[in-house]
């Protein structure tokens, strides 16, 4: 909108807020619709230049408990968006995953690294990008941009909300498994910069690129982080373990060559950073500081 695009925006709201959407109130259309009902997009893809495509069902643990739910919306849902960009020539900016690459040993991990994810929503993942490239050779313009581990504010689930959430209210940070697990967390801005830049690349057309830093984090680290910016605000917050979450991988860091060369990319935001300069902006404000 800062960019003066028209805005619409379709969702089920069965993970996002309406009150993410007050600062825009009034001036964007809003659609509570089910993207895997093609009846139910397709009226309101009239007239569009892109579509970002994040719709998804995304918490990989139920994504073991609901498989055929996690195809209907993540891959039926696609091919939906993609029949309608076929139809009308729009151009679609797909949201993919890191979680198609499944474990790799070589790390960063480029985009050609053999794909073979590790749950049912991996799969879904990696399933709708085959449908990207199905389409892009019938003449569809398309871009899938692999996020790895996306944080920022006002986020529900991930382990860096849900560490800011417990420091916040003084309980445990608790830690699936040993806590060793490295991920590449990447700003939402970030992420919104990249979508922009490969909605405006022709050369990014027909691509998978990563979206992450490059650089990795263990979720022990993080933990510490958080811990030790609570104690120097004078709150204290425990570390705790639990058993392992099924599916999880150890390393993950994303290859940022493709992106930075067909796409100018360069992340700016460090999550250690920004977790810190979080805590210490809620702390203060709870304590009654500046």
């Amino acid at each position: 909108m800062e960019e003066g695009f028209q805005v619409k925006v379709l969702d089920d709201f069965s993970y996002g807020s309406m009150d993410n959407l007050k600062s825009v109130e009034g001036s964007v259309e809003v659609h509570v619709v089910d993207v895997s009902k093609r009846e139910q997009v397709k009226p309101l893809l009239k007239d569009v230049d892109v579509v970002f495509h994040l719709a998804a069902l995304v918490d990989v643990p139920r994504s073991f408990l609901e498989p055929e739910r996690y195809w209907r919306v993540n891959v039926e849902g696609t091919i939906n968006i993609l029949e309608e960009a076929l139809e009308r020539g729009f151009k679609v900016v797909y949201s993919s995953s890191s979680s198609v690459y499944g474990y790799q040993s070589t790390l960063p991990i480029p985009e050609d690294a053999e794909l073979k994810p590790l749950t049912p929503y991996g799969e879904t993942k990696l399933r709708a990008e085959e449908e990207c490239w199905r389409y892009w050779r019938r003449g569809v313009r398309v871009v899938a941009l692999r996020y790895f581990n996306v944080y920022g504010e006002r986020q529900r689930a991930g382990v860096v909300s849900k560490f800011l959430r417990n420091a916040l209210s003084k309980r445990p940070l608790t830690i699936e498994g040993d806590g060793l697990q490295v991920r590449d967390f990447v700003y939402v801005g970030d992420v919104v910069e990249a979508n922009l830049k490969a909605y405006r690349s022709r050369r990014a057309e027909g691509m998978a690129i990563n979206v992450g830093t490059g650089v990795g984090v263990s979720i022990r680290d993080l933990a510490l982080t958080v811990k030790r910016a609570c104690l120097s605000l004078g709150v204290k917050v425990e570390i705790t373990y639990t058993k392992p979450r099924e599916g999880d991988i150890p390393l993950s860091i994303a290859d940022l060559r493709l992106a930075s060369s067909l796409l100018d990319f360069k992340p700016r935001v460090k999550v250690l950073e920004w977790v810190t300069n979080r805590l210490v902006k809620e702390l203060g404000q709870s304590d009654g500081g500046p």
